[in-house]
């Protein structure tokens, strides 16, 4: 994996850059775009690891691809009104690939060539005035690494091939994170040691084919790090606070003061204490399903709720007070708002 790895590194460095339009995109919508042609090189990535192997590693490797062209394209074109060009260019390139099959490494790696400085010309055609902006490759970081919690908790939840394409990928979409967090120099040299530590665990976990609880204290602890990092240097910075809209996804965050949020609470009721999930700022009368994982859990929990004609909601869990939750994921109106908290908040 190393050598293509480091051939996809060399072709995504000397890509081209298209002349980009006066469109204006938001922040966040950038941010969401790098991180979404991260996302296909990941599926590359596992491609190329199956190349080679037999049983149903054909499959999964066709599996990925579809969700390239069905998922990540779709959401990609979204950007392109402008750069019909372009739009081309990556749909040709796309079914070239598609069309000589990946049965031959050396056939693959001759259209990667192609695909990767395409795909780097496109992230720029979007994302270049963003390049010299401060903390943006942490923030990619950061969320292609809740991408990859939310691939792992799937992978648990699914059976047979639909679980092992899961694991592949957010095993590749750490990979991506890992790179993109060895070319930011945002970080003191002290703590970028630490973090790497913990990247080059999370590496050694790959090689099994079962999520654990490590994976997500990792995962979960990566993230907490390069956000306190990034808060901290922001209100060092200016006298304003980190703008939420930039950083998503970190324990307890409100996306809006308005918005929807989940708090885990622990309250003394006869001498018992009660943990519970406490929703606010959700739509009225709309069923929530939430799935979470538990330090002591071995499978994801999914528990249903429906809000209160105020947007709020209360569910008492079945939850030791001294246990750790991670991942809840609240789906609603076809929405799906990932949360992550790593402590009980006591009230």
């Amino acid at each position: 994996m190393k050598v293509f790895l480091g051939t996809i590194m060399m072709f995504i460095v000397i890509g081209g850059v298209l002349e980009a339009y006066a469109e204006e995109f938001t922040y966040n919508e950038k941010v969401a775009y790098a991180v979404e042609s991260q996302k296909v090189i990941a599926h590359m990535i596992a491609i190329y690891d199956n190349l080679g192997k037999d049983g149903i590693y054909s499959e999964l490797s066709n599996m990925h691809f579809d969700h390239i062209l069905k998922h990540n394209l779709e959401v990609m074109e979204n950007y392109y009104s402008e750069h019909a060009d372009y739009q081309d260019e990556l749909k040709h390139t796309l079914l070239e690939i598609e069309n000589s099959g990946f049965n031959e490494k050396a056939v693959f790696i001759e259209h990667a060539k192609k695909l990767f400085p395409l795909l780097n010309s496109g992230t720029d055609l979007i994302t270049s005035d963003l390049n010299d902006e401060k903390f943006f490759r942490l923030v990619v970081v950061m969320l292609l690494l809740e991408s990859v919690k939310t691939e792992y908790i799937e992978s648990q939840e699914t059976a047979g091939v639909e679980s092992l394409l899961k694991k592949q990928h957010a095993d590749t979409m750490a990979i991506r994170a890992h790179m993109y967090f060895e070319n930011t120099n945002e970080i003191p040299i002290e703590m970028k040691y630490v973090i790497e530590q913990k990247f080059q665990r999370i590496f050694q976990l790959m090689n099994s084919h079962e999520v654990k609880i490590e994976h997500y204290d990792l995962l979960n602890e990566i993230v907490t790090e390069i956000y306190d990092h990034i808060e901290e240097n922001e209100q060092s910075n200016s006298n304003k606070e980190l703008d939420e809209t930039k950083i998503l996804n970190k324990e307890s965050d409100e996306p809006e003061k308005t918005g929807p949020k989940i708090m885990l609470r622990t309250d003394q009721k006869n001498g018992n204490e009660i943990v519970s999930f406490e929703g606010t700022g959700f739509p009225r009368d709309i069923r929530v399903d939430i799935k979470y994982v538990t330090n002591l859990d071995k499978e994801i929990q999914h528990v249903k709720v429906r809000s209160l004609d105020n947007g709020t909601f209360y569910l008492p869990i079945e939850m030791n007070p001294e246990e750790k939750t991670y991942f809840l994921n609240a789906e609603y109106m076809e929405t799906v708002t990932v949360f992550t908290i790593s402590n009980n908040i006591q009230y």
